[in-house]
C-alpha cells in the first residue's frame, strides 16, 4: 500500500486499477505530459538516428550531447508509458512496485539530464575560451562520473522515500513522486542536495556561457578594430580570417559573412594602394565599414540569443519543479499542491522533450547533419 501525498488515508491500491486522474485538470494534465513525453521520444530518437547515419559526428565531445539524449530517452519514456496506461486503462500496469521503478527511473534520468547539461557549457568554456579541447579519455569519465552520481543520486532518494512506503502518487494523481515533504533526516539530506545541484548547474552554465560571450565581444572588437583601419590603408585583410578562425570553432555558430569575407579579398587586392582615392572609393568603403558593423551587430545577437536560451530555458523548466515541488514540500512539510506539481512535471518534461531541438538549431554540426538527414541541404 502506498500513502497519499494529500497526507489523508492511504491510497487506493494499485492493483485494483483505482490510479486514475479524477478530475478533468488532471486528465488534462496527464495527456499534456503524455504529449511532451510524445515529442520527448521522437526527438532523441532523432538524434540516436543522427548519430548512426552521420560519422561526422561521432566525436568525443558530441558524445555529451548522446549521453543527454539517452538520459532523456529513458526517464521521458518511461513516464509516457505510465501515463498512456493511467489515461487509458484507468490504472498502472505493475502496481505499487511498479511505481518504485518509474520513480527510480526519473530520478536516474533528471539526475543525467542536469549533470550533462553543465559539463557541456564546461566543456564549451573550455574549447573556446581556454583553447583547451576536452580529450577522448576525459569525456568518457565525465560520462561514467555522470551516471554513477546519477545512480547514488536516485538509490539514495529511493532509501529515502521508505518511510513513506516508497513512492507516492502526486497531488495530480497522475504520476509517482517522492515523499519530500515527510521529516526524516535522510530525505531532508536529499532535498537540500537537489536544491543545491541545481543552483550550482544553473550557476557554472551561466559563467561557462558569460565568459564566451565576453571573449566573443572582444575578438569582434578587435577585429573591427582591425578592419576600420584596414579600410583606411594599405594594410592588407589577410589576417582577419586567421583571427577569427583561430578564435572561434564552428560549431559556434559565429562565422565570418559573405561581405567580411568580400572585404578580405579587396584587402588583400591592394586596396588603399593610393593616397589619392576618389570620392567614389571613399564611399564605396563608407559603405562596406557599416556593412561589417551591421553583421557584428546581427552575429552578436544571435550568440545572445543562443546564450540567454540555454540558460534561461535551463533555469525555469528545471525551476518549476526544483521550487514548486521539491523546495516547497521541504520547507513546507506538506504535500505541494496539484497546480504546483503539475506545471512543476509538464515544464521538467519540457526541458527533456525540447533539449534535442535546441542543440539541433543551436549547434551548427547537428543543424548540418539534421539537414542532410531529412534531404534539405542545399549547395550554394
Amino acid at each position: 500500500m502506498v500513502i497519499s501525498s494529500q497526507g489523508g488515508p492511504p491510497l487506493e491500491d494499485f492493483s485494483n486499477g483505482s490510479w486514475i486522474p479524477h478530475s478533468p485538470g488532471e486528465k488534462a494534465i496527464n495527456f499534456t505530459s503524455l504529449a511532451v513525453n510524445i515529442v520527448n521520444v521522437c526527438g532523441n530518437s532523432f538524434i540516436f538516428y543522427l548519430f548512426a547515419t552521420d560519422r561526422g559526428l561521432r566525436e568525443a565531445r558530441t558524445f555529451l550531447i548522446l549521453n543527454l539524449a539517452v538520459a532523456d530517452f529513458l526517464w521521458g519514456g518511461s513516464a509516457g508509458f505510465t501515463e498512456l496506461w493511467n489515461g487509458i486503462a484507468g490504472g498502472f500496469a505493475t502496481g505499487p512496485a511498479g511505481c518504485q521503478i518509474v520513480l527510480f527511473l526519473a530520478a536516474l534520468g533528471i539526475a543525467v539530464s542536469m549533470q550533462t547539461l553543465m559539463w557541456i557549457s564546461v566543456d564549451r568554456w573550455l574549447h573556446i575560451v581556454h583553447e583547451r579541447p576536452s580529450p577522448s579519455s576525459v569525456i568518457m569519465y565525465i560520462i561514467v562520473l555522470v551516471w554513477s552520481v546519477a545512480i547514488s543520486f536516485s538509490t539514495w532518494l529511493m532509501l529515502a522515500s521508505r518511510p513513506a512506503g516508497g513512492a507516492i502518487i502526486a497531488a495530480t494523481h497522475t504520476y509517482c513522486d517522492a515523499p519530500w515533504f515527510i521529516q526524516t533526516p535522510l530525505m531532508k539530506s536529499v532535498a537540500y542536495f537537489t536544491l543545491t545541484c541545481y543552483v550550482f548547474f544553473l550557476t557554472v552554465m551561466a559563467l561557462c556561457y558569460g565568459t564566451i560571450y565576453r571573449k566573443f565581444r572582444r575578438v569582434r572588437a578587435r577585429i573591427a578594430r582591425l578592419t576600420v583601419r584596414s579600410l583606411g590603408s594599405a594594410t592588407t585583410g589577410s589576417s582577419l580570417s586567421s583571427q577569427w578562425s583561430a578564435t572561434f570553432p564552428a560549431e559556434l555558430g559565429v562565422q565570418r559573412s559573405k561581405e567580411d569575407s568580400a572585404v578580405s579579398d579587396v584587402l588583400e587586392m591592394g586596396v588603399g594602394r593610393s593616397s589619392q582615392t576618389d570620392r567614389s572609393e571613399r564611399i564605396r568603403r563608407r559603405r562596406e565599414r557599416g556593412q561589417l558593423m551591421e553583421q557584428e551587430q546581427q552575429e552578436e545577437r544571435a550568440v545572445v540569443f543562443k546564450f540567454v536560451t540555454l540558460v534561461a530555458f535551463f533555469s525555469v523548466s528545471w525551476g518549476f519543479w526544483v521550487l514548486g515541488v521539491v523546495a516547497y514540500e521541504t520547507f513546507t512539510s506538506k504535500p505541494s499542491p496539484a497546480n504546483l506539481t503539475g506545471m512543476g512535471a509538464i515544464m521538467a518534461y519540457t526541458n527533456s522533450a525540447v533539449n534535442p531541438f535546441l542543440f539541433i538549431f543551436l549547434d551548427k554540426r547537428f543543424m548540418s547533419s539534421a539537414r542532410n538527414a531529412l534531404g534539405l541541404y542545399q549547395y550554394n
